[in-house]
């Protein structure tokens, strides 16, 4: 990647959704506890400290709503490398 390293690299709303297998608008409404960059008037995240947040407990879910509506992504061992490889 012409010397970038890939954890560095800034991810857009829906690219951080389409990792995690959910909606733009849950993206939009936990950006704050992703790591959020602002770029601008736009959002941009960082993979690794999306997936440090998601790790380390930092995104909390009432007990409201049905188990579906407030389902936490799970994350596999390919998402979590995602980006990691040596291109």
């Amino acid at each position: 990647m012409d010397g970038i390293e890939t954890s560095a690299e800034l991810l857009t709303v829906a690219e951080v959704a389409a990792r995690l297998r959910v909606k733009t608008s849950w993206v939009y409404q936990h950006a704050a506890e992703l790591g959020t960059l602002h770029v601008g008037k736009y959002l941009r995240f960082q993979w690794h400290v999306v997936l440090e947040q998601l790790g380390d407990g930092a995104i909390r879910y009432p007990h409201v709503g049905s188990p579906t509506q407030r389902r936490t992504p799970t994350l596999t061992k390919e998402d979590k490398s995602y980006g990691r490889g040596t291109e």
